[in-house]
């Protein structure tokens, strides 16, 4: 009966820690969460074109509308684009543009916040090569997006997670050590 109870316990440890990893490695990548991300744009970065596009579109993996603001600036700095960002399709973002007149190399400027607030924010550039016949271009005033992308909104703080992480690891420890300490047969070598 003593060999039974043993492998039961065995059993026991066996299955809390496996119970304990998983939970642990669950909590620990939840607040790595997918986020936003950029995924296509028309025109794509970098590209080189000979015709002015009438529009910049931005796909992105989920578009939450709450702040999206993509601006558009010819090579002298000034924006170009027209109107704000509307939604085209489930996950893109399209914003007009003014007639290109200038060749040279364009910035378009965009700031997403996703659904947890999180802010992606990012430029991306297009050359046009051919100057265009001018047309008066509405001026627009700079949304004052800035000038290298980064990832706003990490910046909560990430020891609450380790808290509980270590809450549950201690949990975990104290709950496999008193399993093994109530065993009768604890001096026998496992």
């Amino acid at each position: 009966m003593a060999l039974r109870m043993s492998s039961a316990r065995r059993l026991l440890i066996v299955t809390a820690v496996v119970a304990h990893l998983l939970t642990v490695s669950w909590v620990w990548a939840s607040p790595a969460s997918a986020h936003t991300q950029l995924v296509a744009s028309d025109p794509p970065d970098g590209a080189t074109l000979g015709d002015p596009p009438e529009a910049v579109t931005l796909t992105f993996t989920e578009v939450n509308g709450t702040v999206s603001i993509i601006t558009v600036h010819d090579p002298s700095g000034r924006p170009v684009s027209t109107d704000t960002p509307k939604l085209a399709g489930v996950d893109s973002l399209r914003v007009p543009l003014a007639m290109l007149t200038d060749p040279g190399r364009y910035e378009t400027r965009y700031l997403v916040t996703d659904a947890d607030g999180h802010q992606i924010r990012g430029i991306l550039t297009f050359t046009l090569t051919a100057p265009v016949a001018s047309s008066p271009s509405p001026a627009v005033p700079d949304q004052g997006i800035g000038a290298e992308p980064t990832r706003e909104g990490d910046s909560k703080p990430a020891w609450p997670w380790l808290v509980v992480t270590l809450a549950a690891v201690a949990a975990g420890c104290a709950g496999i050590l008193r399993v093994y300490l109530t065993s009768p047969s604890r001096r026998r070598p496992w």
